[in-house]
């Protein structure tokens, strides 16, 4: 079972409640998550269990469908042999990624995502991330 930290939640859940996340909110998640697979979800200091109930595959992001179970004590991770997912840095493609979800939902988009810098699978955008992890 695997601990993950979610961001952009301006509280606590509560057991029972439905989320619905992107993946980009999953900090450190390093592969994605299956439906039916139980997770320990990190948020706002608070450990709670929760089941993939549904994947949902978008052209620009992953979304899953999450029921929040029961508060777990940090005391009682060990019995669920919960592994913490190890925290990755950002590479240039988070940032490019979490700049045109803000770009897309803060303005409006004009451009296609094909001709978009921010897309690093663009020719603009492969040049911008090659820029990126220059200066790095």
């Amino acid at each position: 079972m695997r601990i993950v930290h979610l961001s952009r939640l301006p509280r606590a859940p509560w057991p029972g409640q439905r989320l619905r996340v992107d993946h980009a909110s999953l900090l450190g998640l390093d592969s994605g998550l299956d439906p039916g697979e139980v997770v320990v979800l990190r948020v706002r200091g608070t450990l709670h269990r929760a089941v993939v109930l549904r994947v949902s595959f978008g052209l620009d992001e992953t979304v899953y469908d999450l029921q929040v179970g029961a508060v777990v004590e940090p005391d009682g991770l060990d019995g669920l042999d919960a592994a913490a997912v190890e925290h990755r840095p950002w590479e240039a493609e988070d940032v490019m990624a979490v700049l045109c979800r803000l770009k897309r939902t803060g303005t409006g988009c004009e451009e296609t995502c094909s001709a978009c810098a921010l897309n690093p699978d663009s020719p603009q955008g492969w040049m911008l991330q090659r820029a990126v992890r220059d200066l790095g």
